[in-house]
């Protein structure tokens, strides 16, 4: 009979732990391995996801990349006041997105595709809060108008933010997520506690899966694409 191929034979070093990670001195290990795609420092570069995104957003600034922000924020805010409410945090004042399906979320209601129930909260002194990006400012809002003024303006910010990138880096953050089981929109944090109001009947814990995490990304990704089809994208954890 003949004998098969060994499906061990001929793999590169990096495949195996002794050649590649156990032997050597460990300050020497680099383990990227391969990569499908590289870049220089004038390429044009938008990230998002979880808290990690935002220290690689400082730190592609702070090393000189050129990083899309097209949400700078009012003119007569100082650099504190601008750190306070999230301008320049990420390419838009998006906030952090914990999960694919909220990056997925973001983008249909970017292209009006998806509009939530939730409209908005309230705060502890009557001020409006956004549901979808509860941390950007600090005191509200001082109106719904207001609110809804600042949103319109935030997913034409988005849009504009991958058309002009040429990297997208997404940090993949959380599986879990709180969901309106109305229409399942998703949260960044549990309503309640001076920010909404805690409603179980139309609020529910939700943990993606495997499967649905996937599909979550695959989706949002091709929404990217659609947006920009030269979009070349990095993941990270």
């Amino acid at each position: 009979m003949p004998e098969h191929r060994f499906p061990y034979d001929e793999l590169p070093a990096e495949y195996y732990w002794r050649a590649a990670y156990s032997d050597p001195a460990q300050m020497h290990l680099d383990p990227q391995g391969a990569s499908k795609f590289r870049f220089e420092r004038d390429v044009r570069l938008t990230s998002a996801g979880s808290c990690f995104a935002r220290r690689i957003a400082s730190s592609l600034r702070r090393y000189g990349f050129d990083y899309v922000i097209t949400e700078p924020g009012p003119a007569w805010l100082d650099e504190s006041e601008r750190e306070a409410y999230s301008y320049g945090a990420y390419s838009a004042r998006w906030g952090d997105l914990f999960t694919p399906a909220h990056l997925q979320q973001l983008l249909l209601r970017a292209l009006g595709r998806f509009s939530p129930l939730e409209d908005s909260w309230t705060g502890p002194k009557r001020e409006i809060i956004d549901p979808f990006r509860p941390l950007i400012q600090p005191d509200g809002f001082a109106s719904i108008a207001e609110l809804h003024e600042d949103r319109s303006a935030h997913f034409a910010a988005t849009l504009r933010a991958f058309e002009q990138s040429e990297v997208f880096i997404f940090t993949l953050g959380l599986t879990e997520a709180w969901v309106d089981v109305r229409d399942g929109a998703i949260f960044p944090v549990c309503p309640g506690r001076g920010r909404g109001t805690f409603d179980p009947s139309r609020v529910a814990f939700k943990n993606f899966d495997v499967n649905e995490t996937i599909r979550a990304l695959e989706d949002a990704l091709a929404l990217a694409w659609e947006i920009n089809p030269r979009l070349r994208v990095i993941l990270t954890v």
